[in-house]
């Protein structure tokens, strides 16, 4: 039987990063944070989640300085970013990220919203370069948490293709 998590609670977390994330200008005062459920990463309002900030899958531990509080959208937004990648989109996140995120998952389409606004064949070059760094990030993962030997030798097969891979 799995032993309970004893993971710092949702007060201890905020009081911790509370000046960190003043001093980084996330917020303008500690104040903001301290009393009221605000997401670390788009400032906004909401039941908030303890978030790693190294995953468990990647040994992350449950201790106070690995945990951001983050809102549900947010939350699931950062589930496949480490290091730098986390770090990157956490310090640029914002509300209309957030929205924009939302929009999308329940059947909005940025190519509506890029149409209008930008010349569709820049953006879609801008696109499928990111995505095709993402890929090779994730296949990263994959092959690092695999444990099967031939799992390890398809994925490293998968990945030398590299942009032969559907996006």
């Amino acid at each position: 039987m799995k032993k309970p998590r004893n993971l710092p609670s949702h007060n201890l977390i905020r009081s911790y990063w509370a000046p960190k994330l003043v001093a980084i200008g996330k917020f303008s005062s500690a104040q903001d944070l301290e009393h009221s459920k605000v997401c670390f990463a788009c400032g906004l309002r909401s039941i908030v989640e303890r978030a790693h900030i190294i995953s468990k899958v990647t040994n992350g531990a449950d201790q106070i300085d690995n945990l951001h509080l983050l809102c549900p959208t947010c939350h699931k937004d950062s589930e496949l970013l480490e290091s730098e990648l986390y770090l990157n989109w956490f310090l640029k996140r914002t509300a209309l990220d957030k929205l924009l995120s939302s929009y999308l998952k329940y059947g909005g389409n940025l190519s509506d919203i890029l149409h209008s606004i930008f010349d569709r064949h820049a953006i879609t070059f801008t696109i499928q370069g990111f995505l095709s760094r993402i890929q090779t990030s994730l296949l990263e993962k994959e092959i690092h948490s695999s444990t099967s030997k031939r799992t390890k030798e398809a994925l490293q097969a998968k990945k030398a293709r590299g942009k032969n891979l559907a996006i």
